[in-house]
């Protein structure tokens, strides 16, 4: 706003030291002033032209940041829509299956279908939230993890299921 209002008086003086330049015409003192205002006035304009194109530059660059935070929160918005869908275990799910290339819908599906969601579910044989058995757990590569894990667990299935092997859930894997 500053820069507008300069411009603002440096346009009404050249406009006042042009009547004053026709009046003054023939006093060699007053051309030498006037010239030297009109160059005075030029260069001040050549500084506002600058100041213009770099407030258009920022302009610009504000607008690139404001679409670029505007994407930002629409992907966390989508995220934490996802992650609200699935409870407790959602940010395991979305993440696990962003990291395999899995639905976290499916993970869902399967561990709420093996374990109802808890994490230290034990049919006898396997175990946990997506019920391993505790030798396939083993070998995965979150096996050195409690098989009571729920965060391990969800992250061996995505990545089992990134290896081709979803058919280790005979039932719930089908859903």
């Amino acid at each position: 706003m500053r820069y507008v209002k300069m411009a603002i008086v440096i346009g009404l003086l050249v406009v006042v030291t042009t009547g004053i330049s026709a009046a003054n015409a023939q006093k060699p003192e007053t051309i030498y002033q006037n010239t030297r205002f009109v160059q005075v006035a030029q260069q001040a304009s050549e500084h506002l032209m600058v100041l213009q194109l770099t407030l258009m530059a920022v302009a610009k660059k504000s607008e690139q940041h404001k679409e670029e935070v505007a994407a930002q929160q629409a992907a966390e918005q989508k995220r934490q829509d996802e992650i609200n869908r699935f409870g407790p275990w959602g940010p395991d799910l979305v993440g696990a299956g962003a990291m395999y290339g899995q639905d976290p819908s499916d993970l869902y599906a399967v561990m709420s279908c093996e374990s109802k969601g808890d994490q230290y579910a034990d049919n006898g044989v396997d175990k946990g939230l997506m019920q391993f058995d505790p030798g396939t757990f083993a070998r995965t590569p979150y096996g050195s993890s409690s098989i009571w894990d729920g965060h391990a667990q969800i992250y061996a299935a995505a990545w089992m299921w990134s290896q081709g092997r979803r058919n280790e859930w005979p039932v719930c894997g089908r859903l």
